[in-house]
């Protein structure tokens, strides 16, 4: 009776083993997962050189004519495109994901002048806003910490983009506070910026997230920061009037590399090829 004891309680423990082993791995024991993403990003210029139409005179204060960027949390835009990765080892895979993003800034921008001879003041503040449309081709290489249901991980690599579009519109008043309210501010019609780009660059992409593994699909948040290597303006047509902004509202570009921020969320589905 003893022994019988004894063997029963080791076949528990063994199929207790096994069990937890099971579900350990059973939610990663696919190589290739696809799916899609969606999310949001946050762009910051980080200007290099600055550029004015109007030069500064001895009467002129200091940085009269220099753009007032917007923060990163006031530069939102949007992402979303595929997903698909192949896993080298249960810790180690390789991402890629094309996909679609647009990014945003703003700049504030103001003009004063003083015309003595009809005892007039010109007074105009404007809010300058930008839109990048690109094809992003990011690929990663990624590590995650652990091979059960929830995953945290991380991630680097380099993104390849390339602008299809961008576009400009500016929004103006006849106060210099510092603010335009884009609800009761004139607005300019939208201006084709994209022969203002140049039309590729290459980032560096670093980040990571977490993902939640089941047996038929798995969800990922995932947070990224990308520094384009690139000067995104070009040089050669910066004061080529493409929008018509030069002579109406004074605007030329600066030079300038993005910083961005993303936050995605990531459902992908294993394609059954085990380990």
């Amino acid at each position: 009776m003893k022994i019988g004891k004894v063997v029963l309680l080791a076949w528990l423990v063994c199929v207790s083993i096994q069990l937890h082993a099971q579900r350990k791995y059973v939610y990663r024991k696919d190589r290739f997962f696809v799916g899609s993403f969606v999310g949001m990003n946050f762009t910051q210029p980080i200007v290099s050189d600055r550029y004015n139409i109007l030069e500064q005179t001895p009467q002129s204060a200091a940085g009269d004519f220099e753009k007032k960027y917007k923060t990163l949390a006031q530069n939102r835009g949007g992402n979303y495109g595929l997903y698909v990765s192949f896993a080298y080892t249960k810790y180690f895979s390789l991402i890629i994901q094309p996909g679609f993003r647009s990014q945003r800034f703003n700049y504030m921008t103001s003009y004063a002048w003083e015309d003595t001879l009809n005892v007039t003041n010109i007074n105009k503040e404007m809010l300058h806003r930008q839109k990048i449309s690109n094809v992003s081709i990011p690929v990663l290489t990624r590590w995650d910490f652990t091979t059960r249901h929830f995953s945290p991980f991380l991630q680097v690599g380099l993104s390849a983009d390339f602008i299809y579009f961008a576009s400009k519109s500016v929004f103006y008043d006849t106060k210099i506070d510092g603010e335009v309210d884009r609800k009761s501010a004139n607005q300019s019609s939208v201006g084709d910026l994209t022969n203002h780009m140049r039309k590729f660059n290459v980032g560096l992409v670093g980040g990571g997230g977490i993902t939640y593994y089941r047996e038929s699909f798995a969800m990922t948040l995932a947070s990224n920061v990308k520094y384009g290597l690139r000067n995104v303006i070009d040089d050669q047509k910066r004061y080529s009037d493409f929008t018509g902004f030069g002579v109406e509202y004074l605007d030329v570009m600066d030079q300038f590399k993005l910083l961005d921020l993303d936050i995605q969320l990531t459902v992908m589905i294993p394609i059954h090829k085990k380990w």
